[in-house]
């Protein structure tokens, strides 16, 4: 019992900026991993990414169904995956599990996708930084996006940019880890967000099925955009002349 004791007492205690360190270099590891593992799959990428951004719903529903089981694995990786690369529509992704998942189903799995991605991007940013960023994000008006989000309002700026369907969700997630902004808070915007977006395109898709043509359907999800956009427009300019 002695020795046991003894034992206890030279174990390493960890402060907590080093478990902070730690645990920033295990996230940062297991990044590197994935982009390793992704240029070592870089040809059956290429194929999986042309599919889906040039692909059609009916595509992508044939894809992930083709996994059975691990369907609703698979969905949640290209969630991730989508948010990595932008020419990867997820509209069509979330639209998808609605039409596999159900309505419940598809909305927790998509939302969860999402969630994952939205946090794979921001701390790419938050632990590369800048000159990274830059290089795989072109859109005009990072740094300004960076400092609104590294503001006062930073969280407000970025949950009402998640409600907006016509705002990149990269582009957000990127300046994001670039701000200022908590992880904690970030999460908390992006999530509560997200949730009306995933609601509309995972009933659309859901529903769907019971539409005899695919025009009704874009007609429902533009429909569905406008509306969206229009709260958030409204949403904004309330939020502008709030700060006045």
């Amino acid at each position: 019992m002695t020795f046991l004791k003894n034992q206890d007492d030279q174990r390493i205690r960890l402060t907590g900026p080093q478990k902070k360190a730690v645990k920033n270099i295990l996230l940062l590891l297991l990044l590197l991993l994935l982009i390793g593992g992704a240029y070592d799959y870089r040809d059956d990428l290429s194929r999986l990414i042309g599919l889906l951004s040039a692909g059609s719903l009916d595509d992508v529903v044939t894809l992930i169904a083709s996994f059975g089981l691990w369907g609703p694995v698979i969905s949640i990786l290209l969630m991730i995956l989508q948010a990595f690369i932008a020419p990867i529509p997820s509209f069509l992704i979330t639209a998808a599990n609605g039409v596999i998942f159900g309505v419940l189903g598809g909305i927790m799995i998509s939302w969860l996708g999402a969630m994952l991605g939205a946090a794979g991007t921001f701390y790419l940013a938050r632990y590369l930084g800048l000159a990274f960023v830059r290089k795989i994000q072109k859109s005009g008006g990072l740094i300004k996006k960076v400092d609104e989000i590294s503001g006062r309002y930073g969280t407000k700026v970025v949950l009402l940019a998640r409600l907006l369907p016509f705002i990149s969700f990269d582009f957000i997630s990127y300046a994001a880890g670039l701000s200022n902004i908590k992880a904690l808070h970030f999460f908390i915007a992006t999530g509560l967000g997200m949730i009306p977006g995933t609601i509309a395109y995972v009933l659309l898709g859901n529903q769907i099925l019971a539409l005899s043509r695919y025009s009704v359907g874009i007609t429902l999800l533009v429909l569905i955009a406008t509306v969206v956009a229009l709260i958030g427009a409204k949403l904004i300019k309330k939020f502008q002349l709030g700060k006045k």
